[in-house]
């Protein structure tokens, strides 16, 4: 994920949303709960070792219904999804998979499930590091 997010072939993210804070995925690098961004904010993208790849700055962030997800940001997350009902079938499987559920519990998701989509650019004032291969 952090090769695709510093080269920029990544523009985007969705999240799950619960009132008034957003729930990422563990495997995504983003931490579990956290507030909703707000256009202009910046957050480090950490590699697996915790070292700062990259900074991105959020440049959108929409709220909207799961069904109402875009073929335009299905496609910008860069995961290979042709349209939205890939994308959505690609996070069902996901968030129903034995391991989400382990780690969340079993969530009920439906046509009216919140989602936050942001969008977000490096920000090219601070530098992009080299990945550095996983360690076991």
């Amino acid at each position: 994920m952090c090769s695709v997010v510093s080269s920029a072939s990544k523009p985007s993210v969705a999240r799950l949303r619960f009132g008034r804070r957003a729930f990422c995925f563990p495997s995504s690098g983003f931490s579990l709960y956290r507030p909703l961004e707000v256009v202009g904010s910046l957050e480090a993208v950490l590699d697996s070792h915790d070292n700062v790849v990259c900074v991105i700055r959020t440049t959108d962030v929409q709220v909207c219904r799961l069904v109402d997800v875009s073929d335009e940001h299905a496609i910008a997350e860069g995961e290979g999804y042709a349209d939205a009902r890939e994308w959505r079938i690609g996070h069902e499987r996901y968030w129903h998979s034995p391991e989400f559920v382990e780690y969340i519990g079993e969530l009920e998701i439906s046509d009216d499930t919140r989602v936050v989509c942001q969008r977000f650019a490096v920000d090219e004032r601070y530098p992009i590091k080299a990945l550095e291969p996983w360690r076991g």
